[in-house]
């Protein structure tokens, strides 16, 4: 559950991008095709990635994605949006909870980054 502060400071950054104040990109990743073409994705409509040996990102609408970066870079950019996006609030705990999918090995997959 969202406490109020949260919900302000999420409804603030709304109104800065209506407004143009605040780039829409602050809500992506940048990561690179393999051919060199950079990309930006919105992380929360990962719905999986893995590599095997290539890191190919499953999108929720089902598209899939093949990209450069490790999964350990992945899973380091897809914290650091999330901790941009909470503004500090609660960093370490959304931290925590999306590197605990790196070490998930155990087969319960949930979606998200894993």
């Amino acid at each position: 559950m969202l406490d109020a502060h949260t919900s302000t400071e999420r409804a603030k950054r709304a109104l800065a991008v209506a407004q143009g104040l605040l780039s829409p990109w602050f809500a992506m990743i940048k990561l690179t095709r393999l051919h060199n073409q950079v990309l930006v994705v919105n992380p929360d409509h990962i719905y999986e990635a893995d590599a095997n040996p290539d890191t190919t990102l499953r999108l929720v609408n089902g598209e899939r994605i093949i990209v450069k970066e490790t999964l350990d870079e992945l899973i380091a950019k897809v914290v650091a949006y999330r901790q941009r996006i909470c503004g500090g609030h609660d960093a370490l705990a959304v931290g925590a909870v999306t590197l605990r999918h790196r070490d998930d090995d155990d087969g319960d997959r949930e979606g998200g980054v894993r």
